[in-house]
């Protein structure tokens, strides 16, 4: 009961700041500029583990999941001088930095058939390139909410422009409700992004979720709550509960500027209230709930 009193207490506080599936799950690779971006919403979608081959005119993955999902596409050009295997050990170390777990890493022709990496499985054309010269990786965040799955391919076409792809998704399937008091148990996680510095700029949201956001934000049938955790160990509740607002204020100001119309969230920092599963000290999670009786 008394924890109780205080996460009341702690929510109430909060109620007026207003503040913020990857922002991305790791940062930009800094020597390319986004190509495209696009929406992703698909049942039973292949997310290839082990190599691909043609066999008997038909392509096989020697090993695959499937899942029905939602996330983010990425497709960018790797700035001249650097290479696909460049591209994909910037990756490789921000994923394994952030404790993911790796399902499959192959590179050159180990990876299989390029021309069926770029046009069956990717679908993108622009990554159709030397088999001898692509790279990819398959990874899965765990300790997140909702488990999202982390796909980066690159290559190097003929004439020597290199690619990076990127996808993020989630299984479309997973209702995962929210850990913190005053959101309801019907509430569908949107993003979460990690925070080590409440401060940094890093916090940043893809075009396309940005583009959600709004939407969403706008829909007199939804609420979107925005929600901030945030705690060192050792750190006092006072001071978590000040880098939780921080982080919740400097999100909230990035996606003013992105246009996005923040009167229209709803938003909460809990500090070190709600437990957390994730490698930094704190999270920024949006969650969606339907206000339909």
């Amino acid at each position: 009961m008394k924890m109780n009193k205080i996460m009341v207490l702690v929510l109430a506080l909060a109620a007026p700041c207003f503040s913020a599936f990857a922002g991305t799950l790791i940062p930009t690779y800094p020597h390319a500029s986004l190509v495209e971006e696009d929406n992703i919403a698909e049942k039973d979608y292949r997310i290839a583990i082990g190599s691909v081959d043609v066999v008997n005119n038909a392509v096989r993955v020697s090993k695959e999941l499937r899942m029905d999902v939602t996330g983010t596409v990425y497709l960018y050009r790797v700035a001249e001088g650097y290479t696909s295997k460049n591209a994909i050990d910037f990756v490789n170390d921000q994923l394994r930095s952030r404790q993911a777990e790796i399902l499959y890493h192959c590179s050159s022709r180990g990876c299989g058939d390029s021309n069926s990496w770029a046009n069956v499985i990717f679908r993108k054309s622009k990554l159709y390139g030397k088999e001898i010269d692509q790279n990819y990786i398959a990874a899965k965040f765990s300790q997140l909410p909702g488990a999202p799955v982390f796909l980066a391919y690159s290559a190097r076409r003929g004439n020597g422009q290199v690619f990076l792809y990127l996808e993020e998704i989630r299984d479309a399937n997973n209702t995962e409700a929210t850990d913190v008091a005053g959101i309801t148990g019907t509430a569908r996680l949107l993003i979460a992004i990690p925070v080590d510095n409440p401060d940094s700029a890093m916090l940043s949201t893809s075009e396309a979720t940005l583009s959600e956001i709004q939407r969403l934000a706008s829909d007199p049938q939804t609420t979107l709550w925005v929600v901030s955790h945030y705690g060192l160990a050792g750190q006092s509740l006072a001071d978590a509960m000040d880098h939780s607002n921080r982080a919740l204020q400097n999100y909230i100001r990035q996606l003013a500027a992105s246009g996005v119309n923040t009167a229209l969230l709803k938003s909460v920092a809990v500090g070190a209230f709600a437990e957390i599963k994730s490698t930094s000290p704190g999270m920024i999670k949006i969650y969606s709930e339907s206000n339909a009786r």
